[in-house]
Formats: C-alpha cells, structure tokens, sequence
C-alpha cells in the first residue's frame, strides 16, 4: 500500500510527462507551427506544470501527516485529504466543491472545480463540461490542427479549473 508522499510523487512523475510530451511535440516546434496553436499547447503546458508544482508543494506541507491504509484527515477548513488504497483525493467542500485525486492504477488525474471536471492521463486530457465530453492528446498536432476550436475551448476549461483548485485548495491547507 502506497503512501501519500509515493502517491504524490506518481502524480508529479505522471504530469511532468504529459508536460515533456506538450514540450517536445509541439511548444519546442514553435518556428514551424501557427502561433495560435504553440500559444493553446503552451497554455496546457503551463497549467500542467502549476498542478505539478502544486503536488509537490503538497507533499512537503504534508509530510507529518500521519495517514493510515484507508483514512480521511482534515488539512484546512473545509479542506480534506483522503487516501484509500492507491488513490488520494483532497477535497475543498464549500462554498463550492473544488477536488483534486489522483489513482496510481490508472495514472489519472482528476481536478473538479464547479462543473467542470479535468481527467489528465499519460496518453491523453480529457473535458468534461455541461456542454459536453472532449477528449484529446495534448502532445498530438494533428489535433492542434483538426480540432483547434473545441481545443481552444477545452484549453480554458483546463487553465480555470487547475487555477481554481490550486489557489482555493492551496491557500486552505496548513
């Protein structure tokens, strides 16, 4: 059974690679590539990359946290950490419901802030709005180039939501 500093280390691992993918496919093509499209990868790079610092600040704040197997610990107002297994979750309940879990199984990401849900995975992002569903690898071009309007759309979902639980939640957590 992993610990919590395992876990968020997987996570960090996870999303440094999506990042390193984003960064080589298409942020480092910039020269050869629409500007438009280096510009919405970059956007998705960088919010990538404040999930991962934020995880990592995470696990430092919370090194003394003594969590067993299966256990729920409150780590602010409002604000709890919960760890099951090979997934742990930190949650922010009111006013309005902001979580953040991580499963070591599947290496997925999930960041819900609102009514917008973000599914972060090696192999691909996936959206989830009111509006609808929009899957999409992030380090694939032909995506930026197919599918570059709903992408534009998907990319502010991803910059709001990762920006909104990083900054509520972090700002709550002791």
């Amino acid at each position: 059974m992993p610990e919590l500093s395992v876990l968020l280390d997987q996570a960090v691992k996870m999303l440094n690679r999506v990042r390193e993918e984003i960064e080589s496919n298409v942020v480092s093509r910039s020269k050869e590539l629409d500007a438009r499209k280096v510009s919405l990868a970059a956007g998705i790079f960088k919010s990538v990359g404040e999930m991962a610092d934020f995880l990592e600040t995470l696990k430092n704040r919370l090194s003394s946290a003594k969590l067993g197997e299966r256990s729920t610990v409150a780590v602010g107002e409002n604000t709890y950490l919960t760890l099951d297994g090979d997934v742990f979750t930190i949650s922010k309940l009111r006013p309005v419901r902001r979580m953040v879990s991580f499963n070591s199984d599947s290496s997925t990401l999930v960041v819900k802030s609102g009514d917008s849900l973000v599914e972060i995975r090696p192999d691909g992002i996936t959206v989830k709005t009111r509006a609808g569903v929009f899957k999409f690898n992030p380090s694939d071009l032909e995506d930026y180039e197919n599918r570059f309007d709903e992408l534009r759309a998907a990319s502010k979902v991803i910059q709001n939501s990762i920006s909104d639980c990083v900054g509520i939640i972090g700002q709550k957590i002791k």
